[in-house]
């Protein structure tokens, strides 16, 4: 039974594995033509710890969860409900490791290591293709914006209303770690839809893949906030938007104005591999936020709403920040909706919509 569930999981992910294997294959190379030095590389398996680390840790709340909820509906003195919970957590526990589900969960997790190396190539970006995009992605921006960058808008907008919106920009911008991980561990370890759970780790990997890498690597940019710093020759016409950031920054929003000097000191300490890089076009961060969308409308209105909430957020700090253009967000959008079509076509085959096959607990 055991080698029948695992055996079974390893037939669904396979696919999945050899993709995984091309991306990280292909950017070994690169790191041999570029010469990455090792001590750099490896920071990629600090990387993959954490991500462990992550997911384990939100299995533990997610089990946490199942405790407390326990706890909290039955009835009875304070011990027999401790006592109720230790017991139904037991028995779900069990139950859980002899499923199905704990098999996928298993068998696949560890490509998520092989997305880590998404780091390594973002950071070789400015050597395999040096910064150049982004006088075309400012004026692609002005001219579907009215005449106006983007920022002209959201800033005078969002400071006009004096509710706190940048600080919540500021939070929200990097609660999308969070989101990411929260929505990633119940794809891996509670989703029990097959075809749902394929379509949404397929296309989780292919974002990190196309969209962060390859596409990343094309249309080399650093976006708004750094644009005066890589185009020293042109006008900047980011000038208001750098003002506004460094004067409201270290009040309004500090975790940004940390992270702008950090991304600009990874970008200029001459190391080929960075914990992070520059890199705007498109946004890997609107891309997973929108992946959620998409999501969360599989599984339940509430939260359907509650992730395109949360995704207009992204892309509206994303602009506010000057992190991205918005062009950067509209292309991600796009990539990702035409990945999650042409997944779901593929998967339909397999899956027909009207069995909606579901791996046992």
């Amino acid at each position: 039974m055991t080698q029948d569930r695992f055996g079974n999981a390893w037939r669904e992910y396979k696919p999945l594995y050899i993709a995984a294997m091309i991306y990280v294959l292909a950017i070994l190379v690169e790191t041999v033509i570029f010469a990455v030095p090792f001590d750099q590389f490896m920071r990629v398996g600090w990387a993959m710890l954490l991500v462990t680390f992550k997911c384990l840790l939100l299995l533990a709340a997610m089990s946490g969860w199942v405790f407390l909820h326990r706890f909290a509906t039955v009835k009875g003195s304070f011990e027999e409900r401790g006592d109720n919970a230790k017991a139904h957590f037991a028995v779900t526990a069990r139950a859980y490791a002899k499923g199905e589900l704990f098999a996928y969960a298993c068998v696949g997790l560890p490509i998520l290591y092989a997305i880590n190396f998404f780091f390594i190539q973002k950071s070789l970006i400015a050597f395999a293709n040096p910064y150049s995009w982004d006088p075309v992605f400012a004026a692609w921006d002005k001219l579907l914006h009215f005449g106006r960058y983007p920022h002209e808008w959201v800033i005078p907008a969002a400071d006009s209303l004096n509710l706190g919106i940048s600080t919540y920009f500021d939070l929200v911008y990097y609660v999308w770690f969070v989101i990411l991980y929260i929505g990633l561990s119940f794809n891996l370890f509670l989703d029990r839809e097959r075809h749902r759970r394929l379509r949404f780790y397929w296309v989780f990997f292919l974002s990190w893949a196309i969209i962060g890498s390859v596409m990343a690597l094309g249309f080399s940019s650093v976006g708004p906030l750094f644009f005066h710093d890589f185009y020293p020759g042109l006008t900047d016409p980011y000038t208001g938007l750098v003002a506004h950031f460094s004067e409201q920054g270290p009040k309004s929003f500090p975790i940004a104005n940390y992270s702008r000097t950090l991304l600009l000191q990874w970008a200029t300490n001459g190391k080929m591999v960075n914990v992070n890089a520059l890199s705007a076009m498109p946004s890997l961060h609107v891309a997973i936020a929108w992946l959620m969308v998409l999501y969360a409308w599989q599984i339940g209105r509430a939260w359907f709403i509650a992730a395109l909430v949360f995704c207009m957020s992204i892309f509206f700090a994303s602009v506010y920040f000057g992190l991205h253009y918005a062009v950067d967000g509209y292309v991600s959008v796009a990539v990702v909706t035409l990945l999650w079509w042409i997944v779901g076509k593929a998967l339909d085959r397999r899956y027909p919509a009207d069995t909606k096959p579901l791996i046992h607990l």
